[in-house]
C-alpha cells in the first residue's frame, strides 16, 4: 500500500530504471494493465494502482473529477519520489494523465493515451447517460455485464465462451459501490481538454481501435491532432479494452514509442 497523505492506495511495481506509471479508466484498477506489464518493465520502472475508492485502495465519499484524480496522480509521483515520469493512460486514465501534464509539465516526459478523448461527443454524452440510469436503475451485474460486452471487439465474447463469468467476477471485485461507480461516470463526462491541448509540448503516443464502441476512434485521432508532438496509432480491431483484446499490437507500439528517444 502506498500513503498518499489522506489515502491508502494499492500499487504493483516492477521493473527498474525511468518511472512509468499506468493510469486506468472507469475500471480504476491496477490489474487492467497486467498483461502490458511485462513489456513496460523491460522499459522502466513501471507501476500501476488501484485509484482511491476503488479496488483494495481506501473507500472515499468525496466529489469525484478528473482533476481530483489527476491531484492524486501527483501524490503517487511525490510518494514514490518519481521527479519526472512517462504516463500510460487509458479512456479517463488519459484524462487524467493530460490533466497533469498540463498543470505540473514538469512532472510529465511524455504520454500514452489510449482512447482518450478531447470532449465529450454527443453519442457519447447519450450513450454515458443510458449507462448512468442503468446503473442507478436496475441491479449492478445487468450495468456490469453490457459494460463489459460493449468494451469489446464485435465477436470478441462469442469466440471464448465460458470467459464473461470470470471477467465479470474480477470486474464485481472492484465495484464498492454503485453510488462511486456513478460519481465517476460523471467525472468523465465533465472531462474537457480541448482548448488548451495544443499547449502541451511532450511527445505522445495516441492510440485508438477502429470498433472502440465506447470512444469513437475519430475522437481520440482528434486528440492526437491537438498535441503538437503526438503519433496517431490506429488498431483495425481490439474494442475499448484494445491493451487485453490486442495486447500484443499494443505492446508493439509502447515497445516502439517509449524504448526510442524522446523528440
Amino acid at each position: 500500500m502506498l500513503d498518499i497523505g489522506n489515502a491508502m492506495l494499492w500499487i504493483e511495481e516492477a521493473g527498474n530504471g525511468r518511472p512509468i506509471v499506468c493510469v486506468s479508466g472507469l475500471d480504476g484498477r491496477a490489474a487492467l494493465w497486467r498483461s502490458q506489464v511485462p513489456t513496460l518493465a523491460a522499459l522502466g520502472h513501471v507501476v500501476s494502482f488501484d485509484q482511491r475508492g476503488v479496488g483494495r485502495s481506501s473507500p472515499s465519499a468525496i466529489r469525484y473529477s478528473t482533476t481530483q484524480m489527476a491531484e492524486d496522480l501527483l501524490s503517487v509521483l511525490d510518494a514514490l519520489g518519481f521527479e519526472a515520469a512517462t504516463l500510460v493512460g487509458h479512456g479517463m486514465g488519459s484524462a487524467v494523465a493530460l490533466e497533469l501534464a498540463i498543470t505540473h509539465p514538469g512532472r510529465v516526459d511524455r504520454l500514452v493515451l489510449v482512447a482518450p478523448w478531447p470532449e465529450r461527443t454527443e453519442s457519447m454524452r447519450v450513450a454515458g447517460e443510458l449507462m448512468q440510469a442503468l446503473l442507478e436503475r436496475c441491479p449492478v451485474e445487468d450495468f456490469l455485464r453490457f459494460d463489459l460486452l460493449r468494451s469489446a471487439p464485435p465477436g470478441w465474447w462469442d469466440a471464448r465462451p465460458g470467459l464473461l463469468p470470470e471477467h465479470l467476477d474480477e470486474r464485481r471485485a472492484a465495484v464498492l459501490s454503485p453510488a462511486l461507480e456513478l460519481a465517476r461516470m460523471r467525472a468523465a463526462d465533465a472531462f474537457a481538454a480541448r482548448p488548451w491541448m495544443a499547449n502541451l509540448r511532450v511527445p505522445a503516443l495516441v492510440i485508438a481501435a477502429a470498433d472502440d464502441q465506447v470512444v469513437a476512434c475519430e475522437a481520440s485521432r482528434q486528440v492526437a491532432r491537438s498535441l503538437p508532438k503526438a503519433r496517431f496509432e490506429r488498431l483495425e480491431h481490439g474494442g475499448h479494452l484494445c491493451l487485453r483484446h490486442r495486447a500484443r499490437d499494443v505492446q508493439a507500439l509502447l515497445a516502439g514509442f517509449l524504448g526510442g528517444p524522446a523528440t
